[in-house]
């Protein structure tokens, strides 16, 4: 019996004008038979993903950081059912970037159909007042000033440039946080994050000691108490070698609890959801993804 592939594809993704989804669904005829779908309502996202992902094998995901995320919680209930891929077509792409999939959309499918499944790791971030899984990582502090200085339209101009353009913003009313993360204290942090990939922020190693199937989750805290020690952070975080600097905190564990004065919130794979301190992330669950 022919194996059963839904391909969803986010038209509104920041590249997805390179690539037709029947060009996508076509090279994907290696795995199985193909249906795609393109929703675009995130209200009925789920229900819809749910419906269509009914007797599937695998499920591929032709879009950015913040579709995953909408695909793994629609689809909590059958992680051990199903395969899932990621080809990237958003501005950010940090887990395919983390799983090595080729940031050219064709390449990425076809290298797709030649993988292995392997494991990954589920994480679940919870707060008072919401709950939601995560498979790459979950920022807060100056990150989401960035999310929130860059709109679809910035991101579908600019691609990764939205990045720089929303750090530049961003950089003019920079917050700090006395942050507790994991009960390690961090004062003037203007930023912590939990990841279970390696990178946010379309390629930014605040993780680089992070593997996205030990069943671990890397949590990281950064201070920057003056303008001289914000650059000097800035110019570390891209490679992964913030954490030589002083204060600067790393954790890893199963569980990580994060705290902040004043509240950061945080968001999940890129998404803003209302995620507010005190946060425990937790390793909830483990998965397969196709991995080239």
């Amino acid at each position: 019996m022919t194996d059963r592939v839904l391909l969803i594809h986010n038209e509104s993704s920041g590249s997805s004008g390179e690539v037709t989804p029947e060009a996508l669904a076509n090279e994907l005829e290696g795995l199985g038979t193909v249906e795609v779908i393109a929703p675009i309502d995130r209200d009925s996202f789920a229900a819809v993903v749910r419906k269509a992902a009914q007797g599937a094998s695998y499920v591929v995901i032709a879009a950015g950081d913040g579709t995953v995320n909408l695909t793994v919680n629609a689809l909590s209930h059958a992680y051990d059912d199903l395969v899932f891929g990621v080809v990237p077509l958003g501005t950010g792409n940090d887990l395919s970037r983390t799983l090595g999939v080729s940031d050219d959309p064709l390449e990425a499918v076809r290298s797709l159909v030649r993988a292995q499944p392997g494991p990954l790791d589920v994480g679940i971030a919870s707060s008072r007042a919401t709950e939601r899984y995560f498979v790459n990582a979950c920022m807060g502090g100056f990150p989401v000033q960035v999310d929130e200085a860059i709109d679809d339209d910035t991101k579908s101009r600019l691609g990764p440039l939205a990045f720089y353009y929303g750090g530049a913003s961003a950089a003019r009313d920079l917050q700090r946080h006395d942050v507790a993360l994991a009960g390690r204290e961090v004062r003037d942090a203007v930023a912590a994050g939990v990841g279970n990939g390696k990178t946010c922020g379309g390629g930014v190693q605040v993780w680089p000691e992070a593997v996205v199937s030990d069943g671990l989750l890397d949590g990281c805290a950064m201070p920057a108490p003056s303008i001289l020690s914000a650059l000097q952070l800035a110019l570390k975080v891209k490679g992964g070698k913030h954490v030589e600097i002083d204060g600067v905190v790393y954790e890893r564990a199963t569980s990580i609890r994060v705290e902040a004065s004043p509240t950061m919130e945080f968001n999940v794979d890129g998404e803003i959801i209302g995620l507010k301190t005190p946060v425990t992330f937790e390793v909830a669950a483990r998965t397969r993804f196709l991995i080239p």
